[in-house]
């Protein structure tokens, strides 16, 4: 509880309920008010995040999803990486990597360690470099991924959780989006007949264009891998279907849209499309592509290019590195690392990465956001 600005702790798990959201790193500068103090250790002093951990939260936390085993403070009386000893005044840290027991001098870096961590936490030098090298395998694993690109650590599972939290809000935390969205609606040119694909549909404000925008005679097949934003996206279709039917004085445009001319799958597009292979005329993608982890961007564009027919066309709205440069990229790139859960999609340079998917780039068209920049990119299939 709190009394006068002083945090009176009764018990462990009260310790835990005072701790901002977003610091269970457990590094003192995430709550100065706590951090720097000592409780008495056998002969020494240990800091209060040892205390924590000893509640075993916070060490079933760290050991998730890592092989190595959290190492107790009182076992160790050096620093594992360089030998130094510990003293009053050289602490004691813990790899939330590895789980060993180092100073401050060998643990500078603030790495994401997934899947345990996909925030930046301390790490000691020699994971450091490990998890450097796994970053670079995967933007090997990436062709056309530009150097400097950030990751993005969410799992699918994680991510599926996210946006079904925020389906109900969804459309008012992203109306910044609408102006774009519409721009790259223009650029696909969605005809009547036509086939087109939207991975990443959200709560559905580009499906109810493109839904109506292909008939009569097309389809529409929307893909996200959130229950409840396609939910709010059938709801938005139907709704535009009935709206259709009243326009035009009977059922019949209310049948061609409603039941044959559009489809919603919940799926992961990382993985094979629920689409014949060379059915589609178009694809769609608004703020979309950026939310995937590096290593699996050639995945969803090999799906959404073998879902593309010969001389058909895919547009990609997305958050721009734009160079790299600006005030306004580096802090919401600082901000996607410090709070990827809620920054949970980082900028790209979406050209190579259609490039290297065997998409001829056609156009780019740069906008920004907020001093953000952001790109619509027209791209196509050969024929």
């Amino acid at each position: 509880m709190r009394s006068q600005g002083v945090i009176v702790l009764t018990s462990i798990d009260a310790f835990h309920a005072e701790l901002p959201r977003n610091s269970h790193t457990m590094e003192p500068s995430a709550f100065p008010a706590l951090g720097h103090r000592r409780v008495p250790s056998g002969g020494g002093f240990t800091s209060l995040h040892t205390v924590a951990a000893r509640s075993g939260r916070l060490s079933d936390q760290i050991q998730a999803g890592n092989s190595a085993s959290w190492v107790a403070d009182h076992e160790v009386s050096s620093c594992s990486v360089c030998d130094v000893g510990f003293t009053l005044f050289l602490r004691k840290h813990h790899c939330r990597r590895c789980g060993h027991v180092v100073c401050d001098h060998c643990s500078k870096a603030r790495l994401a360690v997934p899947p345990a961590y996909i925030q930046r936490v301390r790490v000691c030098d020699d994971c450091a470099k490990v998890l450097e090298d796994e970053d670079a395998a995967a933007a090997a694993a990436c062709p056309g991924a530009a150097a400097g690109m950030l990751r993005v650590h969410t799992t699918p599972d994680q991510a599926q959780k996210s946006y079904d939290s925020i389906a109900s809000i969804y459309d008012m935390w992203s109306s910044y989006e609408a102006p774009h969205v519409a721009a790259g609606l223009d650029a696909l040119g969605a005809a009547a007949g036509e086939t087109v694909v939207e991975v990443g549909c959200g709560t559905g404000k580009a499906a109810a264009i493109l839904a109506r925008a292909v008939q009569p005679g097309g389809r529409y097949v929307g893909i996200d891998l959130s229950a409840k934003m396609l939910a709010a996206t059938r709801e938005r279709l139907a709704a535009a279907a009935a709206a259709a039917a009243a326009a035009a004085g009977d059922g019949g445009a209310s049948a061609a849209v409603g039941a044959d001319g559009w489809s919603l799958h919940q799926a992961d597009a990382t993985k094979p499309l629920p689409v014949e292979a060379g059915s589609a005329d178009a694809a769609f993608l608004s703020f979309t592509l950026e939310l995937f982890d590096t290593p699996a961007i050639p995945a969803v564009l090999g799906g959404l290019r073998a879902a593309i027919k010969p001389g058909g066309r895919l547009v990609v709205v997305c958050m721009a590195r734009g160079g790299g440069g600006g005030r306004a990229l580096k802090m919401y790139e600082y901000l996607h690392q410090a709070f990827p859960k809620t920054v949970d999609c980082r900028p790209i340079d979406a050209a190579p990465l259609l490039e290297a998917a065997g998409f001829e780039v056609r156009a780019v068209e740069a906008r920004s956001v907020a001093g953000l920049p952001v790109e619509v990119v027209v791209a196509g299939v050969a024929k």
